[in-house]
């Protein structure tokens, strides 16, 4: 694959060093394979309160779709939904198990936050899909979003880490949907 080249073009590359987030799964200079570290995460929810405002970081376009449209400006229900949702689709197809229902409190909590400012904005990155045959473009949003949490409910952090984990929305396959995320306490 890297003498045959990758894209329109067919740029061909060397790969140097491979990462799994966390250790070198392969360097070419020691020409050793090695097996991914495993990272176990846990989204049950931490029914404690403490959080009071959420910051979230939309570091690769993000394309969440809600009723079938794009959402311009995602709230911050929806972006936890499509952690959810993302989260479920995995386990069900790679996981060892079912994923824990989401506590109704938690969503009542993400439908009743308030977005406190937005600074997000389109980011369109131009494709060529040779099975198409054709140009496209994909589309999502980056930038940042501060939501304010209601008081006393469950924090969401095992679902925001899952997000940031597996990314969410749609191309996620393409390097779309990654976020990171900042909660602070009251």
């Amino acid at each position: 694959m890297c003498e045959r080249g990758l894209g329109r073009e067919r740029t061909s590359y060397v790969l140097e060093r491979v990462s799994d987030g966390r250790d070198v799964v392969y360097d070419a200079s020691a020409s050793v394979l090695r097996p991914p570290s495993a990272q176990w995460l846990d989204v049950r929810s931490d029914l404690s309160a403490g959080v009071r405002r959420i910051g979230i970081e939309f570091r690769t376009p993000v394309c969440l779709c809600v009723d079938g449209r794009r959402a311009v400006l995602p709230t911050f229900e929806q972006v936890l939904r499509a952690a959810v949702r993302r989260t479920r689709l995995l386990a069900t197809f790679y996981g060892e198990g079912e994923v824990a229902d989401v506590p109704k409190v938690l969503l009542e909590a993400a439908r009743a936050s308030q977005g406190v400012w937005r600074a997000v904005h389109w980011h369109d990155v131009p494709r060529y899909s040779a099975r198409q045959g054709r140009g496209m473009i994909l589309r999502g949003v980056t930038g940042h979003s501060a939501f304010d949490w209601p008081a006393g409910a469950a924090s969401p952090g095992a679902w925001l880490e899952a997000a940031k984990t597996f990314h969410i929305g749609k191309a996620v396959t393409f390097g779309f949907g990654g976020i990171d995320y900042r909660m602070e306490s009251p």
